[in-house]
């Protein structure tokens, strides 16, 4: 009898490291490079604020490891050559204009595809956009 209820145990834990690592196997990644930044001096700290605050928004959601890149994307190809082994690439630009912010962000996956989202809105609602943004290209 004890036999049997060891084997069951081994075969319910060996089950369950099965299901982990699909569940991790699943799990996206990504990498978000810095943002080009039209900013007045004073706040030039956006340029790597917005990735890191992007970054903190889809590690949130559990569906995708996120990691900061170093390499400056101009363009969809830039951005896919610093993608490494990331499934997606995250890259955009901010421009503030007195109470104004516009931001954009991109994404471009293995296969080439590519998303792209903006907006304009003033200064004190930028933290509200950008999250609005991160979770509409979580969603897609």
């Amino acid at each position: 009898m004890k036999k049997y209820l060891c084997l069951l145990l081994m075969a319910l834990l060996l089950g369950l490291a099965i299901v982990s690592d699909s569940a991790q196997a699943a799990q996206k990644s990504a990498v978000i490079l810095p943002f080009a930044a039209n900013v007045p001096q004073n706040m030039s700290y956006l340029a790597k604020a917005v990735p890191g605050s992007i970054q903190s928004k889809l590690q949130q959601s559990g569906a995708v490891s996120a990691s900061l890149g170093n390499a400056k994307a101009a363009s969809a190809a830039d951005a896919r050559k610093a993608m490494g082994r990331a499934d997606y690439a995250v890259w955009g630009s901010v421009a503030v204009q007195g109470s104004l912010a516009h931001i954009t962000v991109n994404s471009i996956n293995r296969q080439g595809k590519t998303w792209s989202k903006s907006s304009k809105t003033q200064l004190n609602a930028l933290t509200g956009s950008l999250d609005a943004l991160t979770q509409a290209m979580a969603h897609e």
